[in-house]
C-alpha cells in the first residue's frame, strides 16, 4: 500500500517536472521574443544603429578607456550587452579589440583572452598582462599564438616558467616591457630568457626590463652578442645585459644600476657605435669619462647620485675644462645631489663654460638633510647667471621647489 502511494506520488512529481520544463521553455521563448522586440524598438530610435559602420565604429572607438579591460561593465565588452545592433557594430570593428589590459587584479581565462584577440582579425595587437604564479598555464600559449600580430607587449611575470613559456618569435614587436617580480632563482637563466626574447624581436624599437637580477651575468655562458639593428630606446634595471647586446641605432639608454667595469661599457659603446642622444644612469663611484667620449652625439645627460664621491664630479669638471668633451650637450639633469656646499660652485662654472646648455636641473635629496642646502652666495650666483641666460632653464632644489625662483 505504501509502495503504491509512493509510486503514485513519484508519477505526479514527474508530471510536474515535465510541466515546469515546458513552462521554462516557454519562458525562454518569451524572453527571446522580448529581447528581439526591444532590439527592434531600440534600432528604430537608436541613431548609432542607422549610421554607416565607419562612423559608428569611430564613435565606439572614442568611448574606449585608455586601458581596455576585461570587465563587462566597461567598453568594448559593454557594447555587446546593449542591443543586437550595437553588438554587431562592436564585433564588426576589429580595432576595438586590438588592445587589452589585464592587470594584476584582473584575471582572465585563456579562452576569453583568445576570443578577444581573435576579434582584432589581422590588426597589430597591444597587450598588457600580469602573469602571477597561479596564472593558468595556457595563458602563455595564447600569447604565443598571437605573437605574430603583437606590436606592443607589456608582461609582468612572477615565475621563471612563465617567462620561458612566452618565448617565441615576435616578428613585428616594436615595444617590449618586462616586469620581473622578486624573488628569483637562477638569475643567469632569467637573464638568458630576457636576452632571447630581445633576439626574437628583430624589429624592436623600445625595450624596458625592470627588476633584472644583478647576478644575472651570462656573458661567460653565452659570449655571442645579439645585434638589435632597430632598437632606439632601452631601459634596464641592471647594466650587465649590455654585455650581450649590439645596438647600432640606440638613441636613449637608461640604466638604474650600471654595474659594469669601465672597460665593458667602453666595449659596448665601441661595438655598437650608437647615435646616443640621451643617457641616464646611477652613479655610485666614479664615471667612465672614456666611455662618454665615445658618444659625442649626446644631448641629454642624467646622473643619479647614490652617495658622495669626489670622483663622481669628474664629468662636471671636464665639462668646464674641455670644450670638446660632449660638445652637443644641451641638457643636464642631476638627482640626489649628495655633495657638500663648496661643490655647488662647480654648477655655476658649468653654466658659465657651456653656453649651448638649454637646461640645468639639479635636484637635492630629502629637504630634512640640511647639509645639502645651497648657500645664499651659490643661489645668488646661479640666479644671476640664469637672468643672463633666459634661454636656459635652471633649477636647483626639489621637484616642487626651486631655490632660484622660490615664488613660483
Amino acid at each position: 500500500m505504501n509502495s503504491a502511494r509512493i509510486e503514485l506520488r513519484a508519477r505526479a512529481i514527474d508530471k510536474e517536472i515535465e510541466t515546469t520544463k515546458h513552462h521554462q521553455l516557454a519562458l525562454k521563448v518569451l524572453e527571446s521574443g522580448r529581447s528581439e522586440a526591444l532590439s527592434t524598438l531600440h534600432s528604430g530610435v537608436d541613431l548609432v544603429a542607422h549610421l554607416p559602420l565607419e562612423i559608428s565604429s569611430e564613435i565606439f572607438l572614442l568611448c574606449l578607456p585608455e586601458r581596455p579591460g576585461v570587465k563587462p561593465t566597461f567598453s568594448p565588452l559593454l557594447f555587446l550587452q546593449i542591443c543586437r545592433s550595437w553588438r554587431d557594430i562592436a564585433l564588426s570593428t576589429p580595432s576595438l579589440w586590438s588592445r587589452i589590459y589585464c592587470g594584476r587584479l584582473a584575471g582572465v581565462a585563456a579562452d576569453n583572452l583568445h576570443l578577444w584577440l581573435s576579434r582584432a582579425k589581422t590588426l597589430p595587437l597591444t597587450i598588457t598582462i600580469s602573469l602571477p604564479e597561479d596564472a593558468p598555464a595556457d595563458i602563455p600559449t595564447v600569447l604565443k599564438k598571437h605573437a605574430p600580430q603583437t606590436k606592443n607587449l607589456s608582461v609582468e611575470v612572477h615565475s621563471a616558467a612563465h617567462a620561458k613559456a612566452i618565448l617565441t618569435s615576435f616578428p613585428i614587436l616594436e615595444v617590449l616591457e618586462l616586469k620581473l617580480t622578486y624573488p628569483w632563482r637562477g638569475s643567469a637563466e632569467l637573464s638568458k630568457v630576457c636576452r632571447d626574447i630581445i633576439r626574437a624581436a628583430p624589429r624592436l624599437l623600445k625595450c624596458r626590463i625592470v627588476n633584472l637580477p644583478e647576478r644575472g651575468d651570462i656573458s661567460s655562458i653565452y659570449p655571442t652578442q645579439i645585434p638589435c639593428p632597430c632598437l632606439r630606446e632601452l631601459e634596464l634595471s641592471d647594466g650587465k645585459l649590455l654585455l650581450q647586446l649590439t645596438l647600432p641605432a640606440l638613441e636613449s639608454l637608461s640604466v638604474r644600476n650600471l654595474n659594469l667595469p669601465h672597460a665593458d661599457l667602453q666595449d659596448f659603446l665601441s661595438r655598437s657605435k650608437p647615435p646616443l642622444r640621451s643617457l641616464r644612469f646611477e652613479v655610485s663611484h666614479n664615471i667612465s669619462v672614456k666611455s662618454l667620449r665615445l658618444v659625442p652625439s649626446l644631448t641629454t645627460l642624467t646622473l643619479v647620485f647614490n652617495n658622495y664621491s669626489a670622483e663622481s664630479l669628474d664629468v662636471l669638471s671636464l665639462l668646464v675644462a674641455d670644450a670638446e668633451f660632449l660638445p652637443n650637450l644641451r641638457e643636464i639633469i642631476i638627482r640626489n645631489w649628495h655633495h657638500p656646499r663648496h661643490d655647488y660652485d662647480l654648477l655655476a662654472r658649468v653654466l658659465e663654460a657651456r653656453s649651448q646648455l638649454r637646461s640645468l636641473r639639479v635636484f637635492l635629496p630629502d629637504p630634512a638633510q640640511a647639509n645639502y642646502t645651497p648657500t645664499k652666495e651659490c643661489v645668488a650666483t646661479l640666479q644671476s647667471l640664469s637672468k643672463q641666460r633666459p634661454e636656459t632653464h635652471v633649477v636647483l632644489g626639489y621637484d616642487d621647489y626651486n631655490y632660484l625662483s622660490p615664488e613660483s
